[in-house]
């Protein structure tokens, strides 16, 4: 009888161990199908964000027309840049903009 107990409790050692690797497992492919998704909807959002402005949609398509493609890619490069640039500043701003903020309750 002992030994059939020490038996299940080496058996359940044994699932518990598998269980928790199998949840490992799951949770960092859930991650990495959470990671495509963000990809899918960031490339949703920007196709929306072009139907909401044709026009300059319209005057991107005309700019790399009118270059030359060495060109256009350069100036797509560096606007990506800025565009980049410009939205870490913000986030920068935003996280730093409430510290600069006067108190209120301060008899200033």
């Amino acid at each position: 009888m002992r030994a059939r107990l020490i038996e299940l409790h080496r058996r359940r050692a044994q699932l518990t161990a598998r269980a928790q690797a199998e949840r490992e497992q799951l949770a960092d492919q859930l991650a990495r199908a959470d990671a495509a998704l963000a990809w899918i909807g960031r490339g949703r959002a920007a196709l929306e964000e072009a139907r909401r402005r044709p026009l300059l949609l319209a005057a991107v398509a005309a700019l790399l027309l009118l270059l030359r493609p060495k060109q256009a890619l350069k100036l797509l490069a560096g606007s990506w840049s800025l565009w980049r640039l410009f939205v870490r500043l913000r986030r920068l701003w935003a996280s730093i903009a409430p510290a600069l903020q006067p108190r209120a309750g301060r008899g200033t």
